[in-house]
């Protein structure tokens, strides 16, 4: 019951190293942030080092795989604090081992969010007890050049979690959060609009693109999809911007 309508939200388990929100969008692809599985020093994750666990709750999920493959931007660089282009770009493509039977999870659907939209964040946040939090009553703080930001009151999301609309019969997922930011005196989720970056990995994906494979399953020569950093900090937006201020993914 915890869980009702929530079930395509999971946790990505990285190693040893800690863990991520992400969504089930097909029955064998999901959704998260590409910081989560890109290293500080640029450095791909190794994907069957992380593992995906929809609908997770004190250790029993309701679909569990490894990960055959990763894709993230070409252009996407781990940088602190993060540009705005990079905020644009945050975006991972996992492909599971072991598809999800859509008998089992059915996937949401992407959408380009409603400026009049109800919306909510569903994430794995920090804490003791494996269980995904629902944050609801946000509202649409900005929609503006491939950006999305959500006002949730004071709640500080983790990367990779899901934004979505909750308007119609079934929510819609509208945007992947990358940072929060503060905005007078509020915290904001920022993340991107989704379609056309998606679109984006997926062929990546078709041409057998990968960041990272499974070792046994890698073929024979890869070519990393994301270079190194070429810088470690940088200043966000414009001189001029009086904005948000971009905080650490």
């Amino acid at each position: 019951e915890d869980l009702r309508g929530w079930e395509p939200v999971g946790q990505v388990a990285i190693g040893d190293s800690g863990f991520c929100t992400g969504v089930l969008i097909a029955g064998d692809l999901v959704l998260t942030a590409a910081s989560c599985v890109i290293t500080k020093d640029g450095t791909p994750v190794a994907a069957d080092s992380i593992r995906f666990r929809a609908g997770l709750i004190e250790g029993v999920a309701l679909a569990e795989s490894r990960v055959r493959r990763t894709i993230v931007p070409r252009d996407y660089r781990w940088l602190d604090p993060v540009p705005t282009e990079m905020l644009r770009r945050d975006v991972a493509l996992l492909e599971l081992a072991e598809p999800v039977a859509s008998s089992v999870l059915a996937p949401f659907a992407i959408a380009v969010p409603a400026e009049t939209g109800d919306f909510a964040a569903v994430a794995y946040d920090e804490g003791p007890v494996e269980a995904p939090a629902l944050h609801d009553g946000c509202s649409l703080y900005l929609h503006n050049d491939g950006l999305v930001a959500f006002d949730c009151g004071r709640v500080r999301l983790s990367s990779g979690a899901p934004m979505l609309e909750r308007s119609g019969y079934r929510a819609r997922l509208v945007g992947i959060v990358s940072a929060t930011a503060e905005a007078e005196g509020r915290t904001i989720a920022v993340g991107m609009e989704l379609p056309d970056i998606l679109a984006e990995l997926k062929a990546a994906l078709r041409r057998g693109e990968a960041t990272s494979w499974a070792t046994d399953i890698a073929p024979a020569k890869t070519e990393a999809a994301v270079p190194k950093p070429k810088e470690k900090r940088v200043t966000v937006g414009d001189e001029n911007e009086t904005g948000a201020k971009f905080l650490s993914p």
